[in-house]
């Protein structure tokens, strides 16, 4: 026998642990949360990291499973019929993977502190689990160690626990009076508009989304003709800048007139009712067993816990969208996302009402694991790709490769045709040679964190910020700057703290995140960063130098492709970086192999100028047919 065992993942459970008298020097204690770590190692409390690296060698297969799960799960309700109306069960798809997913991990952590054979276990019970789509995982943790004790007739102690709200559960939002008075003049600037503004015409298309993505479709479509107007969930400037300049409408949700009360809208409780014969569909036909655990009767539990509130919201928006049609009569959307929360109830309504769909990709993500064919049958629209390695990488996480064209990145087609010019060294130039860093969120992992086991490894705090200091370390005293671009709004307060921790002058510059990236990185000799990012597809287009901070023990199979195809290099320590910061700056090109003009179209798309083109013929096409 092993002793004690407590997992404390949080404040609130130490209080509680405290309070109730309980010691922790009488326990094995083990953490979950990179978040609560320093507060242990402030008491000198020992602990066991619970980490996702203990299930390493099966990442790809819990990821994999869960997205098929769900996938499959989302065939068998419209096989059945189970929704009357919008395709709810692939709305929540995404959030509902990530929901599954940490569930076996959890389970998996609970078997593996169980097989130790402790003593006795103290369980936490939360006095108020989290609603969907947010969940705890250290509640899961917990639900999965009181089963398998009730199991194994391993003696607990059980502690009820009401928990903060962990609003920084994904991103750590940080208020302010200025923020917040930024907000309500925001909503007050959307009624008024709103009421200025009203949609009376009808309209071929509407465009929602980030300019960034879908500016370039947006103005070939005015130039070829096609009625298209702006479509903006809340007010932004810059949206209403674009609009104005090109002489087509923009809207906002109270451009629509006012809502319906709710309850005259489709019904929130009939959907529950619809969810919950879904759920028992999947329990029926074994779709949530993994290994010899059949997880249906949690997930019931869990999923169907707080989603009231969240059909609520949705059956509100119907009712917007409903005023949308009538008033405008689009014929199709082309939006920038379709699978996260507004985007997949967007997508999934406009479907249903025969509202043709188009997305163009706006992230190339890429994973290491692979739905199988027979479970890849989500799409809410045709999705408009770069390049065969981006289908592929939609595809691996399930989107139907069928419903997925390749035409290129319209915002890529301003790199058409660029390449960089001979360098010479910086000793011949006056000023810095400069490195582009994508900067991505700093903030610690959670367990509440959604996404895919292995991507705290270089998404998160817990890498990142290490993987910075290691860049900093390698550009010491070297006549180069780092321009360092953050990707989130969100982050932006973090990096200004960490560079006054840093105090990088002179060797790195924070750079305001609404800054162009390409305009970016055509400025710089090369890029160097630390996470997968789009950069790494358009620093390879444009034959930069791209080095790739990684940690010394995460692997990614694509990620190795990838530089062995010379697009990358990839880095574990600052002494070999700095070689090749050396390298860059002295002008010299590093000779990656030999590619056929094939394998680079393969990963990196034609690059013609032609993305947009390709995009509104292919719209066209659609619309035309359907006339």
């Amino acid at each position: 026998m092993s002793g004690k065992f407590v997992v404390l993942s949080n404040g609130s459970q130490y209080k509680k642990f405290v309070e109730a008298g309980l010691r922790p020097g009488d326990f094995k204690v083990f953490c979950d949360n990179p978040r609560f770590y320093s507060f242990l190692d402030g008491r000198g409390i020992p602990f066991e990291a619970l980490d996702e690296y203990l299930l390493k060698t099966r990442w790809s297969e819990i990821n994999a499973w869960g997205c098929a799960a769900v996938n499959n799960w989302m065939k068998a309700c419209r096989d059945a019929r189970i929704f009357s109306d919008v395709d709810y069960a692939s709305v929540t798809r995404l959030f509902f993977s990530y929901i599954l997913i940490p569930a076996v991990k959890n389970r998996e952590y609970a078997g593996l502190l169980l097989k130790r054979r402790p003593d006795r276990v103290l369980i936490f019970q939360s006095l108020n689990p989290r609603k969907y789509p947010y969940f705890s995982g250290n509640f899961f943790l917990n639900y999965f160690l009181d089963e398998g004790c009730r199991q194994a007739r391993i003696p607990e102690t059980q502690i009820s626990v009401y928990e903060l709200e962990n609003d920084d559960s994904v991103s750590p939002l940080q208020r302010s009076l200025v923020a917040d008075v930024k907000r309500g003049l925001k909503k007050t600037i959307l009624s008024v508009y709103g009421a200025l503004a009203r949609a009376n015409c009808k309209m071929e298309i509407l465009a929602q989304g980030s300019l960034a993505h879908l500016g370039p479709v947006v103005r070939e479509l005015k130039r070829c003709g096609r009625r298209v107007a702006i479509y903006d969930f809340e007010f932004h400037q810059n949206q209403w800048n674009f609009s104005r300049a090109l002489q087509i409408p923009y809207w906002t949700p109270s451009s629509f007139g006012n809502r319906s009360p709710a309850e005259k809208g489709e019904s929130a409780e009939n959907v529950r009712r619809e969810f919950s014969a879904a759920l028992d569909l999947a329990e029926r036909s074994g779709i949530f067993v993994y290994q010899d655990r059949d997880f249906s009767v949690f997930v019931k539990t869990r999923l169907l816990h707080g989603i009231g509130d969240y059909l609520k919201r949705l059956s509100r928006e119907a009712l917007l969208y409903e005023n949308l049609i009538r008033a405008c009569s689009p014929r199709a959307f082309l939006v920038d996302e379709d699978y996260a929360s507004r985007g997949a109830f967007l997508g999934a309504f406009m479907k249903a009402r025969g509202v043709k769909m188009f997305c163009v990709s706006h992230a190339n993500l890429a994973v290491s694991f692979a739905v199988p064919e027979e479970s890849r049958c989500f799409s809410h629209s045709t999705t408009f790709v770069h390049s065969e390695f981006e289908k592929a990488m939609y595809a691996a996480r399930g989107w139907d490769p069928q419903k997925i064209s390749v035409t290129g990145t319209p915002r890529y087609d301003r790199l058409s045709g660029q390449s960089p010019a001979a360098r010479p060294p910086v000793s011949a130039t006056a000023e810095k040679v400069k490195f582009l860093y994508p900067a991505t969120g700093i903030w610690l992992h959670s367990p509440d964190q959604h996404g895919y086991l292995g991507s705290h490894f270089t998404t998160w705090g817990g890498f990142q910020k290490p993987a910075f200091r290691m860049i900093l370390e390698a550009l010491e005293g070297l006549p180069a700057e780092l321009i360092v671009k953050p990707h989130s709004v969100e982050s932006v307060p973090l990096w200004r703290e960490f560079f006054k921790e840093l105090k990088p002058a002179g060797k790195a510059r924070l750079v305001p995140q609404s800054a162009d990236f390409l305009t970016l990185l055509k400025e710089s000799r090369g890029m160097v960063l630390s996470y997968w990012s789009t950069g790494l597809i358009e620093s390879a287009i444009l034959r930069k130098p791209t080095l790739f901070v990684v940690p010394e023990k995460f692997e990614s199979r694509i990620l190795d492709e990838y530089a062995a195809h010379g697009f990358c290099r990839l880095f574990r320590s600052a002494a070999d970086l700095r070689k090749a910061f050396e390298g860059i700056c002295r002008g010299e090109r590093s000779r990656g192999p030999s590619l056929s003009e094939k394998d680079r179209e393969y990963y990196l798309g034609r690059n013609d100028s032609q993305g947009a083109a390709r995009v509104v013929r292919e719209i066209s096409e659609v619309l035309e047919t359907h006339a």
